[in-house]
């Protein structure tokens, strides 16, 4: 059931183009930076908009970085950059629902704290389910479920 209704009377394909995940290693296509970011969402965004969400993440992005190709994987990237890229790229999309898988893994204490910032931030409006150890993230939820032995040990 979600939202009271039979599962079986959603469209399956609607279904998961609202549901949107972010791994601790993001997919890219080896296409600019702007077309990664835009990829996933009808909404229109400037470049200058863009460019102030990553900056937001602490990514020194400029519009040439807009334009260029990012390589295979994001290879242009570090871990922790494409990491926050994906973060980004995932909040613009259209999905009403996004699960974060360790979004914060590979980032600093002061980078993490940003990049918390941007995703309640960007992230309002949305369901937003992380997977995580860090204290840092878990303050700023709702409720917290706790797994053991695939039970929920805590509610």
């Amino acid at each position: 059931m979600i939202n009271y209704i039979d599962s079986k009377e959603y469209n399956i394909k609607s279904i998961r183009k609202s549901i949107g995940i972010i791994s601790q290693k993001p997919d890219f296509f080896n296409i600019s930076l702007r077309e990664n970011l835009l990829m996933e969402t009808n909404k229109k965004y400037s470049d200058a908009q863009l460019i102030e969400f990553l900056k937001d993440i602490d990514l020194d992005i400029d519009i040439n970085d807009l334009n260029e190709n990012i390589g295979v994987q994001g290879s242009k990237y570090s871990g922790d950059q494409k990491q926050r890229i994906g973060i980004i790229l995932t909040l613009l999309s259209d999905c009403n629902v996004i699960l974060f898988d360790e979004p914060t893994s590979a980032l600093d204490d002061y980078t993490e704290r940003k990049t918390i910032d941007i995703i309640l931030k960007l992230g309002f409006g949305k369901t937003l389910i992380f997977i995580t150890h860090k204290p840092a993230i878990l303050e700023h939820v709702d409720k917290i479920i706790t797994l053991e032995n695939q039970k929920n040990k805590f509610d």
